[in-house]
């Protein structure tokens, strides 16, 4: 069964902010800042960027983790 990204961001992540930093979505995905800087580039998860730092939407990332066949930009990795 198929979990929604409403039902997930019930129970997912509750210890966070509702807007994540880029050092706390690497601490949570297990890799280091550039590599979400990468991500956001490809367009993974929404972030927006109103001062110095990126602001990640912890909705966005829950909905990024729950996504199946992930990849940049939208391409299939099975086409």
């Amino acid at each position: 069964m198929k979990i929604s990204v409403s039902e997930a961001y019930k129970t997912m992540l509750t210890g966070y902010p509702e807007v994540l930093t880029i050092q706390q979505t690497a601490k949570l995905l297990g890799c280091d800042d550039h590599t979400v800087y990468k991500m956001i580039d490809y367009g993974c998860f929404p972030a927006v960027k109103p001062g110095k730092g990126y602001c990640i939407s912890k909705y966005g990332l829950i909905q990024y983790l729950l996504e199946e066949n992930k990849s940049p930009k939208g391409e299939n990795k099975h086409d």
